[in-house]
């Protein structure tokens, strides 16, 4: 697999420079502002770039810490090839001038409701709990230099054969000249023992932007690879009959329906 790691100050120069990428209009693989994240549906015109900043300031705010200063914020996400696009979670790393990761906002978009919840994530040195948006607490914990530890509760529903009462654990590695995300949910038990639910990792190498066509000719329907494999894994756990959790009744203030700016 792979994904685009782009500077949000930069995606102007990416459509000059790669004859195949385009910026809000059809094409080989283009982007378009709708795709991410907003805090807001009625703002999708808002500069990107700002609306990430704005989330991860509140977060700062609501914590009563003083926010970073965040000078380049990089999207590591699939855009959209030949007009089809989907992201289970896109991540927006926020540098400060001195190129240093400050926070992580972590969008999640869920299928087939097509829905988006944002989880802010702060990086930290040594061991810190913050308070988030859904009223929890997010434990973060610095295991080396460039390697931080994100554990809170879930708070968005995903997928109908995931329950609600789950625990994310995440670690994130700073990215370099590679990066990786590893997740892992658990689930306490009556018992009180927990088990481990979910477990993956994804590991990406870096390269130059020239070799993005040479990747689409190999892999030229991504996205419908990704939105083929959610649903090829979720027919093999209905076929095994395992646990069916409906969609919760409500929807929280800072998740909105998408269904309006979807290339699906």
């Amino acid at each position: 697999m792979f994904m685009w790691y782009l500077d949000l100050d930069e995606i102007d120069e990416v459509t000059k420079k790669l004859w195949f990428f385009r910026l809000g209009k059809l094409g080989i693989a283009s982007f378009d502002r709708s795709d991410y994240f907003n805090q807001s549906a009625d703002h999708q015109d808002d500069d990107l770039k700002q609306c990430v900043i704005r989330k991860v300031n509140a977060f700062y705010t609501l914590n009563q810490r003083q926010a970073p200063i965040i000078q380049s914020v990089r999207l590591l996400a699939n855009v959209r090839y030949f007009g089809v696009i989907f992201n289970p979670v896109s991540f927006y790393y926020c540098f400060d001038e001195n190129e240093q990761l400050t926070s992580i906002l972590a969008e999640i978009t869920n299928t087939p409701w097509d829905e988006r919840h944002s989880y802010v994530l702060p990086i930290a040195d040594g061991k810190l709990d913050y308070q988030t948006f859904d009223d929890a607490v997010i434990e973060v914990e610095q295991l080396r230099e460039t390697v931080s530890r994100f554990s809170f509760s879930k708070a968005f529903h995903v997928s109908p054969f995931n329950p609600m009462n789950m625990e994310y654990n995440w670690v994130f590695k700073t990215p370099g000249e590679g990066l990786s995300v590893h997740m892992d949910n658990t689930i306490e038990r009556s018992d009180a023992s927990v088990e481990k639910h979910f477990d993956a990792t994804m590991g990406l190498h870096k390269e130059g932007l020239e070799h993005g066509f040479n990747r689409l000719l190999k892999q030229p329907l991504m996205t419908v690879k990704v939105v083929l494999g959610i649903y090829w894994q979720a027919l093999k756990l209905w076929i095994k009959r395992s646990p069916f959790y409906d969609h919760p009744e409500s929807v929280s203030d800072n998740q909105h329906n998408n269904n309006a700016n979807s290339a699906l």
